[in-house]
């Protein structure tokens, strides 16, 4: 296993526009010496075949099924929708394969659990993708919490925006109107970011949330088609930290003519900054900038050059690239601490179902263990 690349198998890939050839393909390329993407499957074998073709991928699988059955593949990637996570997952794994599957894992809390334990039974590396945990600039913020750089934190606020889920959404996103795909405002772009909130100051301990649907009808923009929106475009929370600070949350859908996401890290010696084009930390540059009250006031501060060096220039790509290095070192029986995995997926799904139950029965929820 040391000697041979590890054969990458991508469920999922239309090229051009969807997630996997934008960061997966050009992320395992840029890891070449470890990764050989071996081949594709998507909803119909002439769609894979296409895929195969433009993209130069030796194989194009006409199932699940015949992908998972191919000896060359070690590690099944999963960048379908929600709803059909399950079930590759599931495949992948009783075929004894590895799994890098996008975030959300699963439709539901249930479904996260079955998944998390069918790979600890198998042994697999299985991999969720909450990539904004691994961002450089996620792991700099966290070393500076680490370091006492601002002090005791006391509180964490968070402003954000969804892209999607306002007024208008694009054709190839409106299966993102429907609250029972799995795909929401507080799963998506709010779960990627408390994976990063929590990798910096640790677990939330209770919540109290609001979902709300200030827009039950949205257009398409490339046909003005009226469409029904049942997926909330409101989300607002507070909460408390195992360790003792307050959290805040408030993200809309849409774009905001302000600043798609604020973060503030308040310490009683002075305050992190974490700014971006959008609430979708996983996939923009962040900017950081860190100040004393006893200081001149905030100013940038840049990750460690030796790290950004050496991982593509976008961040879609950067911090793909980032968990398939550590997927690798994990196989391999190597250091795995900052990898998230299956287990660290279910307990975000567990953050999530409080948050929705909160807003649900407008109280209170401890985020279960």
């Amino acid at each position: 296993m040391k000697s041979k690349k590890l054969g990458v198998g991508i469920v999922g890939m239309n090229v051009g526009i969807s997630w996997a050839s934008r960061s997966h393909l050009p992320a395992l390329r840029h890891l070449c010496d470890t990764f050989e993407v071996i081949g594709v499957a998507n909803r119909s074998a002439e769609s894979a075949k296409a895929a195969a073709a433009e993209s130069d991928i030796p194989h194009a699988f006409d199932s699940v099924d015949a992908m998972v059955a191919c000896a060359d593949i070690d590690i099944v990637a999963v960048t379908v929708r929600v709803p059909g996570h399950r079930k590759i997952v599931e495949a992948a794994l009783r075929a004894g394969k590895h799994v890098y599957c996008e975030w959300p894992l699963a439709l539901d809390l249930d479904e996260a659990r079955l998944l998390t334990d069918l790979a600890r039974e198998t042994g697999r590396v299985a991999v969720i993708g909450t990539q904004a945990m691994v961002a450089p600039e996620i792991e700099h913020v966290r070393a500076l919490v680490a370091q006492g750089r601002i002090g005791r934190v006391q509180s964490v606020a968070i402003v954000g925006s969804g892209r999607v889920w306002g007024n208008e959404v694009d054709a190839r996103n409106t299966y993102l109107l429907d609250i029972d795909n799995g795909a929401t405002l507080l799963s998506i772009p709010v779960g990627h970011t408390l994976a990063a909130v929590q990798h910096v100051m640790g677990p939330i301990a209770s919540v109290c949330g609001l979902e709300m649907n200030q827009c039950d009808r949205v257009s398409v923009v490339e046909t003005s088609e009226r469409l029904p929106k049942s997926a909330p475009d409101q989300l607002s929370l507070v909460g408390r930290f195992q360790s003792g600070p307050q959290l805040s949350v408030h993200y809309r859908g849409g774009n905001p003519l302000g600043s798609g996401l604020y973060w503030e890290i308040h310490g009683n010696e002075g305050d992190i900054i974490i700014e971006g084009v959008s609430g979708h930390a996983q996939m923009v540059p962040l900017t950081v900038r860190i100040g004393r009250y006893d200081g001149d006031g905030l100013a940038e501060t840049l990750a460690p050059p030796e790290i950004m060096d050496a991982l593509p220039g976008d961040p879609m790509v950067r911090n793909v690239a980032v968990m398939y290095a550590r997927m690798a070192q994990a196989i391999r029986g190597e250091d795995t601490e900052t990898l998230p995995l299956f287990s660290d997926g279910l307990a975000l799904h567990r953050l999530v179902a409080a948050i929705r139950k909160s807003s649900e029965k407008r109280a209170w929820q401890d985020v279960a263990v």
